[in-house]
């Protein structure tokens, strides 16, 4: 629920509380994200949970981007419940409600309390109810701004010591541990978007390719050469060509690259399709793999701006992937295995757009042309 984007605007003029809020009170109890775990048993698929380490919180986006902040949600009467809360009439409740309990419980809600009750409440309770049949956790936000990375550790390791954990917090290429004595796989996570002007396939994030590749058997250390993030300028000559780690038993972190099909995280441009061109991301991520690394897509499901999802890509119409993103996933991963060198997708011949030639505005780092 903590999510980053805008909140939803209702339509008052269709909306009728009535009839289109259930009564929760009378639904049995589920468990969804137990549900989720026995369906991904079924098909013999393991589960990395995204976890908000920013808390409820939100100690990093800000209380407006709560799920219920002014009214957003049909499910919280927010007018009747700011007052009391917060001493205005537009707040989000599930913030201030979760401050009040944290000042019940623990005795103030400073930031260090709140890492602690998030550690101990949240993170602790999914991590002992579900133990080994999560395999591991990718903690966004975390920031010592925003939360404890050594607290959080602590809760997966004590009650899922068989649990993956990763932490976006550090440094981003090349791929290194940032939390060393915390971390089991890099977070992976590509340089900001910068409003697109750095796209995912620009050739800027070539580097974790490169950092995967310069990896000890697909593991990366704390210490790097050269250990400064990838330079961004377009000039590929003043960006290094390969990364060395030295060993450092004990402490290894799997090489583990995350870069979204699209030009941001949770959207679709309005033109469709996906940013890539299939070979190149192709070309990426067997690169990766076949280093001892890992490779994550994030891919927008349906309900995104912007989203087709007309074709039956999912059978139980429960959580389809928007088209385009589908029919790229079935691309690279058919055809995956049978790539092979020389490679064609380096930092001097990077592609910006599904098309093959780069787009004006998404030119950091990558060439005027590039290979269809």
């Amino acid at each position: 629920l903590n999510r980053g984007s805008t909140p939803k605007v209702l339509d008052s003029s269709t909306f009728n509380s009535a009839v289109d809020i259930p009564d929760l009170d009378d639904k049995p109890d589920r468990d969804i994200f137990a549900e989720l775990l026995d369906a991904m048993d079924a098909i013999g698929v393991r589960v990395i949970a995204y976890m908000a380490a920013q808390g409820p919180a939100m100690l990093k986006a800000g209380e407006e981007f709560a799920y219920d902040y002014n009214g957003a949600s049909v499910y919280v009467d927010s007018a009747s419940l700011c007052p009391s809360l917060a001493g205005t009439t537009a707040c989000a409740p599930s913030v201030w409600q979760w401050r009040r309990w944290v000042i019940d419980n623990y005795g103030n809600d400073d930031d260090a309390t709140l890492f602690q009750a998030y550690a101990e409440v949240i993170v602790g309770e999914y991590a002992a109810r579900y133990a080994d049949r999560i395999a591991g956790f990718w903690f966004d936000q975390g920031n010592s701004k925003f939360a404890s990375a050594s607290l959080i550790s602590q809760e997966v390791k004590n009650n899922a010591p068989n649990a993956a954990l990763a932490i976006n917090n550090g440094h981003k290429i090349p791929l290194r541990n940032n939390n060393r004595g915390l971390e089991d796989y890099t977070f992976g996570h590509m340089t900001p978007l910068k409003g697109a002007k750095n796209p995912p396939d620009g050739c800027y994030n070539y580097g974790m390719v490169l950092a995967a590749e310069g990896s000890i058997d697909g593991y990366v250390y704390q210490q790097v050469t050269p250990f400064l993030d990838y330079p961004s300028q377009d000039d590929a000559a003043t960006r290094p060509t390969s990364f060395s780690y030295t060993l450092d038993v004990g402490f290894a972190s799997l090489a583990h690259v995350f870069l979204p099909t699209q030009l941001t995280w949770n959207s679709v441009t309005e033109e469709g399709g996906t940013v890539w061109n299939v070979n190149q991301a192709r070309e990426w991520q067997a690169r990766v793999i076949r280093a001892g690394g890992a490779f994550t897509w994030n891919v927008p499901r349906c309900g995104c701006a912007y989203c087709d999802c007309s074709m039956e890509n999912d059978p139980t119409g429960n959580s389809k992937i928007n088209d385009a993103d589908w029919e790229f996933l079935l691309s690279v991963y058919a055809e995956l295995d049978t790539v092979s060198e020389p490679w064609q997708f380096d930092d001097t011949n990077c592609d910006c757009c599904t098309s093959g030639t780069s787009i004006a505005q998404y030119t950091w780092g990558c060439p005027n042309t590039c290979p269809v």
